[in-house]
């Protein structure tokens, strides 16, 4: 009522030793918002009233003054998008985040060193469109060279002991077939699967044809993370 944020309560509160219940701190956001919209403290059967409707009332109205996600729908498109979107500059995970009382509205922001990116969410989508349609139109961009994979030490030592295995005259046909069934499944692992990749998305982008607008299907078929600094270089003039 006097202006503090419920993080400034919170801290406060933890402050000097305030409990939320006996032996209990921790106030949190989510713990003052509890009590701030519980309207048992207006009293009924079966607890007195600790607050007047009128105090109650006036903190309803300073709580959806506040509220900077009543405007957010949550059925929009950049919601349905799963592909994570990560920091240019340390490569963790950034977290959206938009505040009605601003005019840029929305913005991203690293979970790890803080970057902050400020993009509408409209241009966000149009430019993932873009570079997809940049693939869609010459599929040789995402050619990747292979890079040559020297096996494990272990795989090489299991192939020498199925190698040894098959030279003995007393071969155990157990051991052996476990040991070749391990052996697949090792190389499997360790294999590299990048031209895999490559002509599986070829393939998805080939069959496309041009974007018009953002296309949820095809995004999560290609895309994994998407790097807003990266992506903001093929839209300079933003």
């Amino acid at each position: 009522m006097q202006g503090g944020s419920l993080l400034q309560i919170a801290k406060k509160l933890n402050g000097c030793g305030a409990e939320y219940m006996p032996g209990v701190t921790g106030w949190n956001k989510a713990r003052l918002k509890r009590i701030v919209e519980d309207v048992r403290y207006l009293g009924d059967e079966t607890y007195p009233p600790i607050i007047d409707t009128d105090t109650f009332d006036k903190a309803q109205k300073v709580k959806a003054e506040r509220n900077t996600q009543k405007a957010v729908d949550r059925g929009a498109v950049i919601f349905q998008m799963t592909a994570l979107v990560v920091c240019g500059e340390c490569g963790h995970s950034m977290r959206r985040m938009h505040d009605s009382r601003t005019s840029f509205g929305e913005k991203w922001v690293c979970q790890d060193c803080g970057t902050t990116i400020k993009i509408v969410d409209e241009k966000l989508l149009a430019a993932v469109t873009e570079c997809l349609n940049m693939a869609i139109a010459d599929t040789r961009l995402i050619d990747v060279p292979l890079k040559h994979k020297e096996p494990s030490a272990y795989l090489r030592r299991l192939e020498n002991e199925i190698g040894r295995l098959l030279d003995s005259s007393e071969m155990e046909k157990e051991t052996l077939k476990n040991k070749i069934f391990e052996c697949a499944s090792l190389r499997y692992s360790e294999m590299d699967t990048t031209e895999s990749v490559t002509e599986m998305l070829k393939a998805a982008f080939e069959k496309s044809g041009p974007l018009s607008q953002y296309n949820q299907e095809l995004t999560e078929r290609t895309v994994s993370s998407i790097s807003l600094v990266c992506l903001m270089k093929f839209m300079p003039c933003w």
